[in-house]
């Protein structure tokens, strides 16, 4: 068998509004050292593997370029950049990539904003997918094992057998009933946003299933500033480009999408709720307790920056304090931070995107 040349892509370019306070426009959640002085792009860089020659992308919005390179070189890792002066979401990132790369070239395309704890079994999985994208020309998707009911997720239904499973169907994000049905029927899997696919299998399947976005990225390509080691792609081309997750435009039109279950402790850290399960479980952390105190207290966790914290006579509920702005929300609740920020911004309050400290290049 020949051997896989592989490109791991990185896309940044999420903003993390439901982890506001902590995440905001200028300092988005990847880039936030939630445990140990790590964020979670930090993360995602010390947990692939690019040895062997394997080259790694990195597609970022362009005003975060010096955020990604600072952790980089932290971590003494090179890579090439793709910056994007507006971003367009998932499917027109990926498929700048895949016009980075030679075509034969497999890209395991990932999150930069994912918790997942077994390194060895992360790029285990990305080895299983490689060969199967390889030789079989086609996508590979990660799926999780559900250990819960969880209604913030997609789905994935795939046959049972096997480490490579065939996709049946993606379903959005489920009310609680169906996602409880999902997990009695045991073929439902998280839908975890980690794909694997060759360069030239991604093209393809972007000139069948979005034939307009394939022209539009691609004049947009063809009109890219070139300097050293990154590509920015211009304002005024990209918004042409429509803005689509790489789900709706290819995965869910695709005929042939195989999947491989990962078994591993992921998440995609998605809102308070997720996050702080996580750091309540993580024994390495004590951001949580340093400067805070309950009493009469129950369920209840607390996060803060820097300013002193007492809760007294609560329970269930998420306390998170950062810079200028400080969030209370009901545990269960926290996908709603997302427009507890959107009527911030209508008031024009600028703690909803900016921290009063700045990062800059």
């Amino acid at each position: 068998m020949k051997k896989l040349k592989n490109n791991f892509v990185v896309l940044s370019g999420g903003s993390g509004s439901r982890l506001w306070p902590s995440s905001r426009a200028s300092l988005p959640k990847q880039f936030i050292k939630f445990r140990d002085g790590h964020s979670l792009f930090s993360d995602t860089l010390k947990r692939i593997d690019c040895s062997e020659g394997k080259q790694l992308m990195v597609v970022s919005n362009k005003a975060h370029n010096f955020l990604c390179r600072k952790e980089l070189l932290k971590l003494n890792i090179g890579a090439s950049y793709i910056s994007e002066e507006v971003g367009r979401n998932t499917a027109p990132a990926i498929l700048m990539a895949a016009l980075n790369a030679s075509e034969d070239h497999v890209l395991a395309i990932m999150p930069a904003d994912h918790w997942i704890a077994d390194s060895n079994a992360f790029n285990q999985i990305i080895h299983t997918a490689s060969k199967i994208a390889s030789s079989e020309d086609c996508w590979v998707i990660f799926g999780i094992k559900p250990t819960e009911p969880q209604t913030g997720y997609g789905y994935i239904k795939a046959n049972r057998e096997g480490e490579k499973r065939a996709v049946v169907s993606f379903t959005e994000k489920p009310g609680l009933e169906t996602a409880k049905r999902y997990l009695a029927e045991g073929n439902y899997y998280w839908n975890s946003g980690i794909f694997v696919v060759c360069a030239g299998k991604c093209i393809k399947s972007f000139k069948q299933h979005q034939p307009e976005l394939y022209e539009t990225a691609k004049e947009c390509w063809d009109n890219r500033d070139i300097n050293e080691d990154e590509i920015t792609l211009r304002k005024a081309y990209l918004e042409k480009i429509p803005s689509i997750s790489v789900d709706y435009a290819i995965l869910e039109k695709e005929a042939n999408i195989a999947m491989v279950p990962f078994k591993g402790q992921w998440s995609d850290v998605g809102n308070w709720d997720s996050l702080s399960k996580l750091l309540e479980a993580d024994k390495t952390n004590s951001s949580s307790s340093d400067n805070s105190v309950q009493i009469d207290t129950k369920n209840t966790f607390i996060q803060s920056s820097s300013r002193t914290i007492a809760a007294v006579g609560v329970e269930d509920l998420i306390i998170v304090d950062d810079d200028n702005a400080t969030l209370v929300v009901q545990k269960g609740k926290s996908e709603k931070v997302k427009d507890a920020l959107e009527m911030l911004k209508v008031l024009n309050i600028p703690a909803a995107g900016e921290h009063n400290f700045e990062y800059r290049p």
